[in-house]
């Protein structure tokens, strides 16, 4: 079953909330699933809104559009790469384009993806 699960930087203080988003007007909210304080919902940063892939990596982290990953396969073209995990719209689907491949390739054709970081914080790992 697919998972709709979503990510967003709360504006407060730009700590990561996970759960499911809701629009209000012009202002984009996180409902978190587990409560875990008596506020039921959280502003978020619309630029930091990223999807769930339903994709883990190897050590089950949630792989969400935005993340850094790094391909640990010694036995791929693009072993100890780097790429950023996109939706492409045209293709239908969550992709990562490694250097050496030179093209963007379906994220789940990779079965040993290492989440390393994200695009806000880590853009310097790409």
């Amino acid at each position: 079953m697919t998972e709709v699960l979503f990510r967003g930087k709360r504006l407060l203080d730009y700590k990561i909330i996970y759960g499911d988003v809701r629009y209000i007007n012009d202002e984009v909210f996180i409902y978190p699933r587990k409560k875990q304080t008596e506020i039921d919902h959280y502003q978020i940063d619309s630029k930091t809104i990223d999807q769930y892939t339903n994709i883990d990596d190897i050590n089950s982290n949630k792989i969400f559009v935005n993340d850094i990953v790094k391909n640990i396969n010694p036995e791929s073209d693009a072993y100890n790469e780097t790429a950023l995990v996109e939706y492409h719209k045209s293709i239908g689907g969550y992709v990562v384009m490694f250097e050496t491949i030179g093209q963007y390739k379906m994220l789940g054709m990779y079965d040993k993806l290492e989440k390393i970081g994200d695009i806000y914080n880590n853009s310097d790992l790409l």
